[in-house]
């Protein structure tokens, strides 16, 4: 599954808003999201000309069978990451699997001449609506209706029958997302890991007592500075790395902002952001749990 950069990114936390504008130290850097080798514009193409080859909409086939019904896999994971089942009354049951960010699995489809749409709840507890379309084997999963700034409007991800994905096998798929290295190895990865694992942890400290964040990853700690002092001491493995990160928040009206300020922080008057905010964590593997990986030892000093 290939990436596609964005330069914001809206993530809803509590009641708040949250967006993540970039990350490494300067705001023209840009941030990573997953997304599809078939772009919006691409899906659009392919819907106009599917619907100058048929009249009117039909999810069955000559045999009978449902066209949309089944398994798809995203080409990375090992088990089915799309699910389609008949429902009731018409409808479809319908699961997404979205690589190391999320799960929605209380999707309802109805078939509409565009294709199968559906509305389901995100990871934030939200409605999320969007389509999906199909060409040949392949099935594209389009976000249209989001709130959860992981999953803007326009977002795509591309799954197949057979696990074959823009026609490359499963096997011999490369790139970040489908990488086996690990994260240490993997700046790219483990610098959109972060940010995603923040954005989480704002939702837990901070609630809805921001509604705009701005992240901002200053570095990752190498693997033979992890050898040194005091890193050594915590011995972390393959699949963990420490880090550097700075960001600047935007405080709800009527919030105490001396709360926001402890420990590093100061109140900009004039924009009304709090800013320099200071700290360094460790990224670890979230067994069993969204994300996929958590933050811990997140404060101003190892």
């Amino acid at each position: 599954m290939k990436r596609k950069k964005v330069l914001s990114v809206i993530l809803a936390a509590g009641m708040g808003v949250m967006q993540l504008t970039g990350c490494g130290k300067d705001a023209e850097k840009e941030s990573y999201m997953y997304v599809s080798s078939t772009t919006l514009t691409d899906q659009t193409q392919s819907q106009t000309s599917g619907a100058a080859s048929t009249a009117e909409p039909s999810a069955a086939d000559e045999t009978g069978g449902n066209l949309y019904v089944g398994e798809y896999f995203d080409g990375v994971s090992e088990e089915a990451t799309l699910k389609i089942a008949e429902g009731e009354n018409g409808k479809y049951k319908i699961e997404i699997g979205i690589y190391r960010l999320t799960t929605i699995d209380d999707g309802i489809g109805e078939l509409t001449e565009e294709g199968l749409k559906f509305t389901a709840t995100d990871a934030a507890g939200n409605p999320i609506g969007g389509i999906i379309t199909l060409d040949g084997d392949q099935a594209t999963v389009t976000f249209t209706d989001s709130t959860w700034g992981l999953l803007p409007n326009g977002e795509s991800f591309l799954y197949s029958r057979t696990g074959n994905v823009s026609g490359v096998p499963k096997s011999e798929q490369t790139g970040t997302a489908g990488s086996n290295l690990p994260i240490k190895d993997n700046p790219e990865e483990a610098e959109y890991q972060i940010q995603v694992a923040m954005q989480y942890l704002f939702e837990e400290v901070y609630g809805s007592k921001i509604v705009d964040a701005r992240i901002y990853v200053d570095k990752i700690y190498t693997a033979q500075e992890e050898q040194e002092e005091p890193l050594k001491s915590y011995n972390l493995g393959p699949d963990e790395v420490a880090f550097e990160v700075h960001y600047e928040i935007l405080p709800k009206e009527g919030t105490d902002i001396n709360e926001l300020t402890v420990a590093t922080g100061v109140y900009d008057e004039e924009s009304g952001w709090i800013k320099e905010k200071y700290n360094i964590g460790i990224l670890r593997p979230n067994e069993g749990g969204e994300p996929a990986y958590k933050i811990t030892n997140f404060g101003t000093g190892f």
